[in-house]
This record gives structure tokens, sequence and C-alpha cells, in this order.
């Protein structure tokens, strides 16, 4: 038999399975994806996703480090360094639409009912969210970077700005809010929004964010480096405002290397409709959905970076308050910098000695102090030629360190000890990955003292200095399965595992408690009103 009859015979086989027609098979393959992957997928979604075990919460000198004040300074010297030659980049996710901040105030422009003032008031008597949220905002616009330029818009078109006691509707001021006919701020992507005043003027999150790598990544040359995930059909948007930003920053001894990428289209998942087969359009296409934020990944892989600081879009406050904020970033990567050092330095000499005894007590001392991860058992009774390969497997993968904050009841993930392949390591787990019908479990969770803000470093090479294949450290089963509603139907959809959670769960994890104070979201349009945000 060919080559060609067993590809074919492949993929007849397949076909059948998934009951797929010539046009559909061309589709999936023209995205990049193989049809085994999509029955996968598809498998994935009518079986659903086994939930993670935890073994117990990361507390403390139990899984968190916490950095005493007399280290400080060490570890700066070592984020100069690293600094100065150029090693250091940040990597900022910014795929992500505005529309979710401004959700309640979308739902009542929807809705199409006129609401003023004292509609609002006696809705919010009533314990009515969405009115409660838009009283917040309207009681408090003056005080949002964005007032003067919504002021101006609603001023062109002759709007009255509602205020107490106004019959006024509301409805005219939310449409040049959210919509095309003003601002827009529903479909922009969200780092394009106007969170803070700087003087005069306002700032968005991109613009924050290049101030700050000015601050963190800028070499001895002068060289900053900064690369942001962005929507592909934002770019002529976003490219432009940072244009505009990097000239008036006017310091000649600056250079700014900032890059953008977009998700990639193979990275798209597919959904299953209610009778559980594959979701079409009304033209009988197959749909296809972003992966979520496991899908950037990809997009961390092809960097050309060595060490990446990551952080979340919406986490940045106004630069007066960077400096007191970014040491802490600092200090992270000095820390990284610290656990490095004596990774790379025990590897190079695995290499040319070999596990013999000192060296292993060497190690061993290494991964319970450096990395509060226990050695596995078994090693103790290997070969020394095996207890080195062993070794070298376990010790040659990424390493990366997160910043941890204690958990004041925000929506999100945290870190935990799991079961895994090595015997048990640390991960960030997102509730959605936990069995919720188990009390023991669910005692586990709500045992944890600290919450995951999106504050890590990540290297990307090897001891070598060799790039990593990050993409084979990913748990493919660590996804997650949603449900949305499609033109009225309710569906399942898939995402990748997480960025932070299983896109990254054959790395070495090490959690650094870092003070609350750097994590400030702003996860709606009200989080702007947080008294650091309002400052310039």
């Amino acid at each position: 038999m060919t080559i060609s009859a067993v590809v074919t015979d492949k993929k007849q086989a397949v076909m059948n399975m998934g009951d797929f027609t010539k046009t559909e098979i061309e589709q999936i393959e023209d995205r990049g994806y193989s049809i085994e992957t999509i029955c996968e997928q598809i498998k994935v979604l009518r079986n659903g996703i086994p939930s993670i075990t935890l073994n117990r919460p990361c507390l403390i000198n139990e899984g968190i480090f916490s950095i005493p004040p007399e280290e400080f300074e060490h570890l700066y010297e070592f984020f100069k360094k690293a600094t100065k030659i150029g090693r250091l980049s940040m990597f900022i996710p910014a795929s992500g639409a505005a529309c979710r901040m401004f959700k309640p105030l979308t739902e009542i422009l929807k809705n199409g009912k006129d609401v003023c003032w004292d509609d609002l008031v006696n809705a919010s008597d009533k314990e009515d969210e969405t009115s409660s949220f838009a009283l917040e905002f309207f009681q408090n616009i003056e005080s949002f970077a964005f007032f003067d330029d919504l002021a101006a818009k609603l001023c062109q078109r002759g709007i009255e700005l509602p205020s107490e006691g106004s019959v006024a509707s509301i409805l005219p001021v939310l449409d040049v809010l959210l919509t095309s006919k003003g601002l827009d701020f529903a479909n922009l992507p969200k780092g394009m929004i106007p969170f803070h005043l700087n003087k005069d003027n306002t700032r968005t999150p991109f613009e924050e964010y290049i101030i700050a790598a000015k601050e963190i990544t800028r070499d001895s040359n002068g060289l900053v480096h900064i690369h942001f995930t962005i929507p592909e059909s934002g770019l002529d948007q976003i490219s432009n405002l940072i244009d505009g930003f990097l000239v008036s920053i006017n310091d000649s001894n600056v250079k700014f290397d900032i890059t953008y990428s977009f998700q990639k289209p193979s990275t798209d998942t597919i959904a299953i409709d209610h009778s559980d087969k594959l979701l079409k359009d009304l033209n009988g296409q197959i749909v296809f959905r972003p992966g979520g934020h496991g899908a950037l990944i990809e997009n961390l892989n092809d960097l050309d970076g060595d060490i990446v600081m990551i952080k979340n879009i919406d986490n940045i406050l106004p630069e007066v308050f960077h400096d007191e904020v970014l040491l802490f970033e600092k200090l992270i990567c000095g820390f990284y910098l610290t656990l490095e050092t004596k990774l790379f330095q025990l590897l190079h000499q695995l290499d040319d000695e070999g596990a013999h005894t000192n060296l292993f007590d060497s190690i061993c001392k290494f991964i319970k102090d450096n990395l509060m991860m226990k050695v596995p058992a078994e090693w103790n009774v290997l070969s020394t030629v095996e207890k080195t390969t062993r070794i070298s497997r376990f010790l040659n993968r990424p390493l990366r360190v997160c910043g941890v904050v204690k958990n004041t009841g925000a929506p999100g993930g945290g870190p935990f000890w799991v079961s895994d392949k090595y015997g048990e390591s640390k991960q960030i787990v997102e509730t959605a990955q936990v069995d919720r019908e188990s009390d023991k479990q669910m005692n586990i969770w709500q045992s944890s003292t600290h919450f995951n803000p999106v504050d890590m470093v990540s290297g990307l090479k090897d001891y070598r200095g060799k790039k990593f294949n990050l993409l084979d450290f990913i748990d493919k089963k660590t996804g997650f399965t949603t449900k949305k509603i499609f033109h009225g139907q309710e569906i399942k959809a898939l995402e990748l595992p997480g960025l932070w959670n299983g896109s990254m769960a054959g790395w070495l994890t090490v959690f650094v408690d870092v003070p609350l104070f750097t994590f400030n979201p702003v996860k709606t349009v009200n989080d702007l009103l947080k008294n650091k945000h309002l400052i310039s």
C-alpha cells in the first residue's frame, strides 16, 4: 500500500468517526489543525475534563517563600546586572476587549428602556446589581480619566449629562460612551481605555506599561523590550496610539523595541451543540472560537527572549506609584536569577561529573531548599547513570517565579500542591479545575491563603542557552469546558489549558509572597474609582 493510500485510509477512518464532510476536513486543515485533534476536542467536550486533585494549599514556608527585607539589596543587584546586559523583557497579554468592563452598562443600553437617575436609585434600593453599578458610575462620572473626552462628545451632540433629580434618560450617554457613535469603549481593546490622568493627559494601560518597561527592561544601551499580544483587528489603532505616545516621551537616551503578536487561528477550538454535535454556523461552516489565554503559550514560545516578565494588561497603576510597585517586580526578578544561577551550575556539573554522591546531595538540598519540593524516593536506588538522566530531566525545565498576594476574596486562581508524574508539584489552579462536588477538595480550596495576580518572571532558555520548546511542557488534560450562548442556543465550548495553569504545568514553579498593594486589577470600569487609580 502506498503512503498516500495509508493517509487516505486514515482520513477516511477519522472522517467516518467524526462524520466530517470533505469540505469540513479542508476547513479544519486550512486552519492548521489535524482531524485527529478535532476528534480529540469533540471527545473532551462530550466526556468532560477530569478535575485536578488538590493535595493541599501552598502556604508561607510550605510552598511560598517570603523575602526578608535584608535580602532586598542583594536581589536588586542581581536584577540590575541582568537588565544591563539586556536579558529582560516584558510580555503583556492584551488581546481582550473592554466589553466586560462595561457589561452592566451595556445591558442597560441593550434593554432599550429609558432609565433616568431616580430609576437607578429606586432599583438600587431593591438591590438590583446592574442598576447599583450604573448609579455608582454616574455618581462618580467626573472622576474618570476619560470624562473630558466623553463630555466633549456629549456636548457635540447636545446630550445632557444626567445628575441627581434629572429626568433625562441615561441611554444617550451610554450610547456615546459605548458605541461607534462616540467613544466606542465597549468595542475597543481593554488596553486602549484611558485608565489614568498624568498631569493634563490621559494614560491607557498600553502607555503605562511602556513607562513601566522603561524602568524594568532598559539595558545599558538604552533599549527597552516589551511585547504585547493584541487582537489583529486592533493593530492599526494600537500601533498609532503607541507611536504617538513614544513621540511624547522625547528621550534621546531611550530606544523602544515594541513588538506585537496575534492569537493564532490554529489555536482556536471547536464547540458542540445541545445534541453533542459539532457546532456549525448558519452557512453550515464549523464554528471556531478563540481558545482562551492558554493559546498565548504559542506567542510566548515564538518570542525571541531570555527572561520574560508576564503581567495582565489591567493590573497597572498611574506612574506616580510605579517605583513603589515595580520594586517588587525587580525583587521577583532578582529572586528568579539567584535560583537560575544555582540551577544552571548544578546542571553543568551534572553534565561534567554525573550524579556522584556529593553532587547528588547538593542537588537534593537545592530541590528541598530552593524549590521547596520533595526529592523522588526512587532516585536513591538508581545507578549513577540512571540517576543522572532522571535528575537532568527533572531539573532541565523552564523555571518561573510567581508573585502571589494574600487572598482577599477576588475571583481567580491560587497556588496549590497537586499530584503529577514527578510525584507532587506546585501549580496555579483555577476554580473551574476543582471538583465542586467534593467536600474534601472544596475544603482544601477554601483553606488557601494566597491568590494569583499574574505577576511572574519566566525563563525561556535552558542552561546551555538553548530555547525551550514551551509546547513540550503543556498538560493538555487541564483545559476548560464552558457553556455559552450561540444564536440563542446553549453550546459547550472548549478552552485550552490556561497560560499560567495547564500551559505551564510542566515548568519548575516557585511562589513568592508579595504585598497586596501590587495587585490593582481593573475588571470593571468602576474599579477605576479606587483611590490609587484616581491619583495623577
